[in-house]
């Protein structure tokens, strides 16, 4: 495990622990926002996403547009962090 795998298990632990509605739980990242990279993994938990049950890859082209309009970053941010040298 790497990459935030640990940190993410702990984490799902403690999400579990809470019944925020959408509205807290969007609150709770634009207070500790996670870096870019991990958007898709934050709208999977904001909106209980389910994107391993899809057949194919995810779009997640409109939550991405969504969380843009709610103040986190967007499809260029995610592209931007995956390209980043400092994550090699």
């Amino acid at each position: 495990m790497g990459g935030g795998e640990t940190f993410m298990t702990v984490f799902q632990e403690w999400w579990e622990q809470h019944t925020w509605h959408e509205r807290e739980r969007v609150t709770y990242f634009l207070k500790w926002a996670p870096p870019p990279r991990w958007i898709p993994w934050m709208a999977d938990v904001i909106r209980d996403l389910e994107p391993w049950e899809e057949d194919g890859e995810f779009d997640y082209t409109r939550y991405y547009a969504q969380l843009k309009q709610l103040g986190f970053g967007g499809t260029a941010d995610v592209e931007a962090d995956m390209e980043d040298s400092r994550w090699d």
